[in-house]
């Protein structure tokens, strides 16, 4: 029970990194407050689809990734399906929201 929480905090503290590096990289996302949140639920959202094609794609019947290529090419795409999904959410994020500044 105490390890998938310690998963959870060190996954939260990872997208939470990629969030403010996204923040301060794309000067759009600045000014929006929520892109962070909007980064965070998009990261996990793309690392779980990521996880359900990959072990689709590449792990045995009963979902075991057996050689260490197809584990560092998980763990490489985990962070990558991460990274542009948060981005993508926190983009979307912001256009939608300015829009509807725009129009208050």
């Amino acid at each position: 029970m105490l390890v998938p929480l310690f998963g959870f905090i060190i996954s939260l503290a990872v997208a939470l990194l990629l969030a403010g590096a996204a923040i301060r990289l794309d000067p759009r996302l600045r000014p929006v407050m929520g892109a962070a949140i909007a980064f965070v639920a998009s990261a996990f959202a793309g690392a779980v689809l990521h996880a359900i094609v990959y072990t689709r794609l590449f792990a045995d019947e009963s979902n075991h990734l057996n050689t260490r290529v197809a584990v560092v090419g998980f763990l490489a795409g985990l962070v990558i399906a991460a990274a542009l999904a948060g981005w993508l959410g926190a983009r979307w994020f912001a256009v939608v929201w300015t829009k509807y500044r725009i129009h208050r």
